[in-house]
Parts: structure tokens; sequence; C-alpha cells
């Protein structure tokens, strides 16, 4: 379901609720400031805070996921100890993700709906507060667990008494970031710079896929070298072709490609004057090249689809050293991914005027 309340769209799903303003580059300035919202481990807190439960395991359930996993989660937080907030972070979370999962000990759909609902009703209410009582307010983008909005900076005060009042009626805890700088494609698209330098990137922005604070290596971190292109490009004034076509490592302008079941991929060519076709290994490293082959995934009902359609590819799943000149990159195809992300979000034909 979705709701349009002041102008601003409000998306309701089965995973929580959604809403973001059109694509653009929003800055603070002297007069206003951006500042992101989030209530602290949000579904977790719901099911402690009201005393929610799977109906299988009882009232005991809520204490052993404060005292056993909640507390010591934001004790470990408040010592610096990384490791340990960040497992039980994933910990917390997961109970409601494993209470929709029928393989799971977990399972009550009633229990993850409780959640989620109440998760949505309760941000609805603080975005209805801050929209009403806050005059000059944008609201930028709200997103499961917490919002994004843009307010004058005489207006602080007042919003996070606002805040003050919705914690006292839910009884659940926000914390506040201030931004300098928010670049958004869509919801789950975008980065923002913080008013300390810290740059946070999320979803195509991502330049290292990251579980907690530790760098995630089984996630797909595919052509790096794209989103830290749109962040010098946004954050520093770079341009995208200064950055792609001065990197050196060959890492970067890597992606992979998976193939499941008896999915095959394979390098179509040309060797003296007859076709070949390479199978490939189930997860594949490869680059864009000028010098390449063809890249093809064989679906096991005998369909064929090109990976990279109009381009060449090289496999690289083993390291060999050269000059990075020598490794015939297709520069160009990495700069007009680029360029798609920035028309995306600028308006390119108003920069004309």
């Amino acid at each position: 379901e979705s709701v349009i309340f002041k102008g601003f769209k409000y998306d309701y799903g089965s995973g929580g609720i959604h809403g973001c303003i059109k694509a653009g580059v929003y800055d603070s300035d002297e007069d206003y400031t951006i500042i992101d919202i989030d209530v602290a481990s949000l579904y977790p807190s719901i099911a402690i805070v009201n005393k929610l439960y799977p109906q299988h395991l009882g009232k005991e359930f809520c204490d052993v996921y404060e005292n056993e996993i909640i507390k010591p989660r934001l004790k470990a937080k408040k010592e610096g100890n990384k490791v340990l907030s960040d497992g039980l972070k994933l910990s917390a979370n997961s109970v409601y993700g494993k209470s929709n999962d029928i393989f799971s000990f977990l399972m009550d759909s009633a229990y993850t709906a409780r959640t989620t609902i109440n998760g949505q009703l309760m941000l609805s209410m603080l975005a209805e507060d801050l929209v009403l009582e806050i005059e000059d307010l944008t609201m930028l983008q709200i997103n499961t667990d917490g919002l994004t909005v843009k307010i004058l900076k005489t207006d602080e005060d007042k919003l996070h008494n606002i805040c003050k009042s919705w914690e006292n009626k839910t009884n659940l805890i926000l914390e506040y970031v201030t931004y300098d700088k928010m670049i958004i494609r869509d919801v789950n698209n975008y980065c923002a710079r913080t008013v300390d330098g810290k740059i946070k990137n999320k979803g195509a922005f991502e330049i290292d896929k990251m579980v907690g604070s530790e760098r995630a290596y089984h996630k797909n971190n595919s052509f790096r070298i794209i989103p830290i292109a749109l962040s010098k490009y946004f954050f520093e004034g770079v341009s995208v072709e200064d950055t792609i076509n001065n990197h050196t490592d060959i890492y970067d302008f890597c992606g992979r490609q998976k193939f499941v079941g008896k999915d095959v991929g394979e390098l179509h060519y040309i060797k003296d004057g007859e076709r070949v076709v390479e199978k490939q290994q189930k997860n594949t490293r490869y680059y864009l090249s000028t010098n390449g082959d063809t890249f093809i995934k064989h679906y096991s009902k005998g369909s064929y689809e090109k990976i990279h359609v109009g381009y060449k590819v090289t496999v690289f799943n083993k390291y060999i050293k050269k000059e990075i000149k020598d490794y015939n990159i297709d520069y160009q195809w990495y700069i007009k991914e680029c360029l798609k992300e920035i028309e995306h979000i600028e308006d390119r034909q108003l920069e004309l005027f």
C-alpha cells in the first residue's frame, strides 16, 4: 500500500516502510542541515519493549533475547568491542528474519507481522509529527528503521523535542547523524558525507560490501572502480574519466559472474577460422577489455544469453602481472556505467543553461 502525505509518497510492504524524494544532490548550507534519524535496533527493540515473542517459545523468549543478545551487544558497542558487537547485531537482527523461515525453530509469521507492522506505524507517527510540526521540512527518505530530513538549523531543537516525545511514547531509542551532502538515486542507492567527513555508501555507491564494520569477502564486490569513481566525482569534483583512466589496480576493474546449478558460462571466440567455445568455472572473475572474447550464459534448458551485450571480456581467474596499460581494459565501458548513474541523479539538460 502507498500513501502520499504532504507531497511525499510512503510505501508500506511486508518488509517495512520505504519512501524517497526524487533523485538528486542535496546539500546542507549556512541555513539548512540534513539530519539522519535511525531507531537503534528497531526490530529487536520492538519485540523486547512490547513483549512480542513466537507463540510456541513463550514469554521467556523476550528475557533471553534481551539479556543474552541485546544487552551484551550494547555493552560491547559501548566498550568498543566491534567484533562482539557486530556478531551480536547479526544475531539480534537474524531473529526477525528467521521468524518467517519455515526451516527455523523461530518460525511464527504472526510474530513477524506484528514486528513489521508496529515498526512501520511507529515510523509513520514520527514522520507525521515532524512534517506537521516543522513547517520548513523536506523529507528526503524513509527506509525500514529510520528517516532523513532537511530542515532549517533554527529548527533543530524543535526536531529533537519531537523525537524525544516519540521516544517516550514508544520506549525506543533514536540515533542521529548530520550530513553535509547527500547523493540520492533511490531509497536503496545513495551516498552521504557526514559533517565529520565520513562517507556512507549504499547500494550502487557501495565500494566495499560490509557486514558490520568488516569487509564481506563472500559478497559480490564487482567493478569497485565504478563506485570509487562516483565517490570522487560527487565528493571531490574529480571527473570519472580521470579516476578510471589513471587507476592502477586491475582487481578494481574485475567483476564476478556466478553460474548456478547446471547453467554454465562460456567464452566464444574465433581461432584459426573456427568457432571455439570455452567452458568457464562456476565463479568467474573477468574484466571488460578491448581485445577479449564474447561472454555467454548457457542455460541448462538450452537457451543462451550474452553477458555485457556488445562488449568483450577477458577472464581473470588467475592473476597475471602486467603494466596496467597492457591489460587492454575497455575504459569506455566503465566510464559509460558511471555516466549512467550521474545522468540519473543530475539533470544534465539544466546544466546546459
